[in-house]
C-alpha cells in the first residue's frame, strides 16, 4: 500500500482525540466558489471562448461576474475579488478601459457569436417548436436613436425580441428594436433570419400582440409553421362563443388546469376554440373586485382606470354598478382563439405547444430581474447594445446550465441553484508554513448539483 502525506494535524491521544500542532492556523481568504465553478464549466462547454478571438479572457470574466454578481459594469473591479481567483481568467488588475472594449467587441460581433454558439449546441435544439416574444425596456433620457416612446411603458423604452428553441428553452438569437417599432412587424424579420441559421422548417410559436394575418401568411410562406393565440375582434368573439364546448370529450389536460378545446377546420390552418372554467371564474371575480374598489375612489375624489369606467353609473351623486355591461364582458371571460397552420396537428400537441410558450415569458423574467437587464443604465445605442449582448450571453449559460441538471432530473431553475450554491466556499488557510485551500462542507443536495458539471467537494 502506497501512502501520501497530506498534512501534519497534531498527535492523538489514548481516547483518540487530535491535539493539534502548536503551530498557529489561520483563515487568509474566503471565495465564493460553487456558483463561479458551475459557470466557469458550462462557459467552456458552450465554447463561448471559441467564437471570441479577441478579448476571450475579458469577455469569459465579465460574463462570470455577471452571472454570479449581477450588478453595475463599473462594481466588477469591486466584487471580482470575493470569487476564487482560479476561475479568474482575466489579467487583474480588471479596470473599466478594458471592459469597456471588451463590451465593445462583443457588440461589433454579435452576429457571428451568435452563429458560432447555435452551431455548438445544435444537436440539444428541438428540431420542432421555435418560441418568438418581444419585450420591453425603460431608458432614462432620449440619447439613443433607439429610445422612443411605446406601449406599455408611455415612456423612452426599446424592445428587444428573443427566439428560443422549445425543447429546453436555449436562446437562439435576439434582435433589439426601437421603443415605437410596431410588434407584428419584427416576426416577419425573425423569421426571415431564421433562415440564416439554417432552420428553414419549424413551427413559431408567439401570442396575440405579435399576431397578424398577413404577417402569418408571409410567414407560413416561408416555411414555417404557426400556433398562436389570436387577438379577439368582434367577429372571432362571435364565432368563439357560438362554437364553445364543455363535452368532456374535448378536454385537454394542461399543467395545473383544464381546457375545453373545439376544432374549426378552415381552408389554411384551422382554429381552436379554448374555455377555461377556472380561469373565467377568476377574471370575473378579479373585474368585480375592481368595479367595487373603484366606486370606492370615486366617492372619495380620486380616479380609477380608463377600462373600468364603463362598468359604473352616476344615479344622482350616487356611483353604482352597470351590471349590463358587467355581463356583457363577462360572455368571454376564459375564452381565447389558437391558430394552428397544421391542420394534421392533434389539437392536444397545438394547445400545449402554445401554453409551452411560458417558457419565453420566464426567460424575459429571467434577463430582467435576475440577469439586470433592467434597468438599463446606457445611453448610447452602441453601449445599449452591448449590454444586452452580455445578458443575452448571460441567459444563454444560465439556460445551459439548468439543462444539464435537468437531464439528470434535477429541475432547478438558475436562481434556485444560485440560492442552493450560496453558502459554498473555498477557504485558504495557513498552517505553519503550509497554504491550504479547501472547499467548505456541502450538504447532498449541493453535491448532486456539483457532480454534474464534475465539480470536486475539496480541493488540495
Amino acid at each position: 500500500v502506497k501512502h501520501k502525506y497530506l498534512r501534519y494535524l497534531g498527535t492523538m491521544d489514548e481516547n483518540g482525540k487530535v491535539t493539534s500542532s502548536q503551530k498557529a492556523i489561520d483563515i487568509d481568504k474566503v471565495f465564493q466558489f460553487g456558483l463561479p465553478t458551475i459557470v466557469s464549466r458550462s462557459i467552456e462547454k458552450i465554447k463561448i471562448n471559441d467564437t471570441l478571438k479577441k478579448y476571450k479572457e475579458d469577455i469569459n470574466t465579465i460574463l462570470l461576474m455577471h452571472l454570479c454578481a449581477p450588478s453595475s459594469i463599473s462594481k466588477i473591479e469591486h466584487k471580482i475579488k470575493n470569487i476564487d481567483p482560479d476561475l479568474i481568467k482575466a489579467e487583474l488588475p480588471f479596470n473599466r478601459k478594458r471592459i469597456d472594449a471588451a463590451l465593445d467587441f462583443l457588440e461589433e460581433s454579435k452576429e457571428v457569436i451568435e452563429q458560432r454558439v447555435y452551431e455548438n449546441l445544435k444537436e440539444k435544439y428541438s428540431e420542432e417548436t421555435l418560441f418568438y416574444d418581444i419585450t420591453s425596456i425603460a431608458l432614462n433620457g432620449y440619447r439613443s436613436t433607439l429610445a422612443k416612446i411605446g406601449y406599455p411603458e408611455f415612456s423612452p423604452q426599446i424592445n428587444i425580441g428573443l427566439c428560443i428553441e422549445g425543447k429546453y428553452g436555449f436562446p437562439i438569437f435576439h434582435e433589439i428594436f426601437s421603443g415605437n417599432f410596431p410588434q407584428k412587424k419584427t416576426l416577419f424579420q425573425i423569421a426571415d433570419k431564421l433562415k440564416i441559421f439554417g432552420r428553414k422548417k419549424a413551427v413559431l410559436v408567439f401570442d396575440a400582440g405579435i399576431a397578424d394575418i398577413k404577417v402569418i401568411a408571409d410567414v407560413e410562406n416561408m416555411g414555417f409553421g404557426v400556433i398562436s393565440r389570436m387577438p379577439m375582434h368582434e367577429g372571432l368573439k362571435k364565432l368563439a362563443i357560438e362554437n364553445i364546448s364543455t363535452s368532456i370529450k374535448d378536454i385537454v389536460k394542461l399543467s395545473g388546469s383544464k381546457v375545453y378545446v373545439k376544432e374549426i377546420q378552415k381552408e389554411k390552418g384551422k382554429l381552436l376554440i379554448c374555455f377555461n372554467e377556472k380561469l373565467k371564474v377568476g377574471i370575473k371575480e378579479h373585474r368585480y373586485d375592481e368595479v367595487v374598489e373603484a366606486i370606492e375612489k370615486k366617492k372619495m375624489g380620486k380616479p380609477i382606470k380608463d377600462g373600468l369606467k364603463k362598468y359604473l353609473l352616476k344615479n344622482g351623486k350616487e356611483w353604482k354598478i352597470n351590471y349590463d355591461e358587467l355581463e356583457e364582458a363577462e360572455k368571454y371571460d376564459g375564452i381565447y382563439v389558437i391558430y394552428c397552420t397544421d391542420i394534421s396537428m392533434p389539437k392536444e400537441k397545438a394547445v400545449k405547444a402554445y401554453f409551452e410558450r411560458d417558457r419565453i415569458e420566464k426567460g424575459f423574467q429571467t434577463l430582467k430581474n435576475i440577469l439586470n437587464v433592467k434597468p438599463l443604465r446606457f445611453q448610447l445605442d452602441k453601449k445599449i447594445r452591448a449590454f444586452v449582448m452580455l445578458c443575452y450571453l448571460a441567459y444563454l449559460v444560465a439556460t445551459h446550465i439548468e439543462a444539464e441538471l435537468r437531464d439528470k432530473e434535477l429541475n432547478y431553475s438558475f436562481n434556485k441553484i444560485k440560492e442552493l450554491l450560496e453558502n459554498v466556499y473555498t477557504v485558504n488557510i495557513h498552517h505553519g508554513d503550509k497554504l491550504i485551500k479547501r472547499t467548505s462542507s456541502m450538504n447532498e443536495e449541493q453535491k448532486k448539483i456539483m457532480n454534474v458539471f464534475g465539480c470536486c467537494h475539496n480541493q488540495g
